[in-house]
């Protein structure tokens, strides 16, 4: 695991955030496949394919940010 730290000023931080992603992503696309309710409640009101959708975007967003791409955002 990398820490947070680590991140900061480092000319490597995008290849840092993509080891990071590639260890983390695998596991947690298991994880959340193998939920058999996609419906079922998961953090407050959020349900498991909401958190799924919102990691989804987060993870393409940050890394937009952090290769300082422009968002893709939809118009």
């Amino acid at each position: 695991m990398i820490s947070a730290a680590a991140h900061s000023g480092t000319p490597d931080t995008m290849a840092q955030a993509s080891a990071a992603l590639r260890e983390v992503v695998p596991r947690l696309v298991a994880l959340v496949r193998s939920i058999p309710d996609p419906h079922a409640v998961s953090v407050g009101a959020w349900t498991v394919g909401d958190v799924a959708a919102h990691l989804t975007h987060v993870f393409r967003f940050d890394a937009d940010a952090i290769a300082a791409r422009p968002s893709r955002t939809p118009r």
